[in-house]
């Protein structure tokens, strides 16, 4: 079996800090740039966005990584056309693909 997809808490823009414990939901949140250093031992190379932005996707693309938006409503089924092109950008990845959603 081939590893080609690493799924990831989605980030959030932290402003300077790499991440932040939301006392009111008990979550931890992470900035983009927590993940650089996990992505690249991992060898993900490009970042799928599966929900609304909560971060800037340069702070991937800066970073030397890819980024594609692929939103779909949370908790919807998503149609062909989206399953299309969430499988071409795992196909034309050069490296493992990092997906997330909101969640």
């Amino acid at each position: 079996l081939i590893m080609m997809m690493l799924a990831f808490h989605g980030p959030r823009n932290l402003g300077i800090h790499e991440y932040c414990d939301d006392f009111t939901t008990g979550h931890r949140n992470f900035s983009p740039k927590y993940y650089h250093p996990i992505f690249e031992v991992f060898g993900a190379t490009t970042v799928v966005r599966l929900n609304q932005s909560y971060y800037d996707r340069q702070d991937f693309l800066s970073a030397g990584f890819n980024h594609v938006d692929l939103p779909f409503l949370d908790g919807a089924t998503p149609s062909e056309d989206f399953a299309r092109g969430f499988f071409e950008a795992v196909d034309h990845s050069p490296g493992m693909v990092a997906v997330h959603c909101s969640s």
